[in-house]
């Protein structure tokens, strides 16, 4: 299992960035898809890092606000014909609220993707379906309040600060950041 990432509250995101690096070495394009419900407080953390990620957007970067349905935007995203995929979405991990992980898809069986709908398995077979070869990695979000109405709690809102800062970072480094 990847270790944890940064989360705010002083948890170490060096292997997690390691990671990334790793990653986006060998990647072309990079879709990342930012999945939550914003009326349930927490879960709302993966759609509400969007707006902090606008400035990488580019012909190797884009940026999918998915909400609860991210399987609607397969097609989207096979027309962009990513080599890496990032979903950014909330979840139960038993860690501190806000605290991030970078999981593969086989490590999400340790997490509850919060209170959306769409079932992991099959996005991650229709994703593999429409974009063979590609890489789909999950950066989760642990949640602290996901009853419905309420705001994002402080603590996911400095996870999300952290994760953007993380990516804004690894693509710039990448040279894929906001090009074209």
């Amino acid at each position: 299992m990847i270790p944890m990432a940064p989360d705010g509250n002083g948890n170490d995101n060096a292997d997690t960035r390691a990671t990334l690096v790793a990653l986006l070495s060998g990647s072309q394009k990079v879709a990342i898809c930012c999945v939550g419900n914003t009326d349930a407080g927490d879960d709302g953390a993966g759609m509400a890092i969007a707006p902090l990620l606008d400035p990488l957007k580019g012909d190797k970067v884009l940026v999918f606000e998915c909400g609860q349905r991210p399987d609607s935007y397969v097609g989207d995203m096979a027309e962009f014909k990513p080599s890496l995929i990032i979903i950014v979405d909330a979840a139960e991990m038993d860690g501190a609220p806000g605290t991030l992980r970078l999981l593969e898809p086989g490590q999400l069986s340790t997490v509850i993707m919060s209170t959306h709908s769409f079932m992991v398995d099959a996005l991650i077979a229709e994703i593999s379906l429409a974009i063979p070869g590609a890489t789909v990695m999950f950066l989760c979000i642990q949640v602290k309040d996901v009853s419905p109405g309420n705001a994002l709690t402080g603590a996911i809102r400095k996870g999300m600060e952290a994760a953007a800062v993380l990516l804004k970072d690894v693509l710039t480094e990448a040279g894929l950041a906001g090009k074209g």
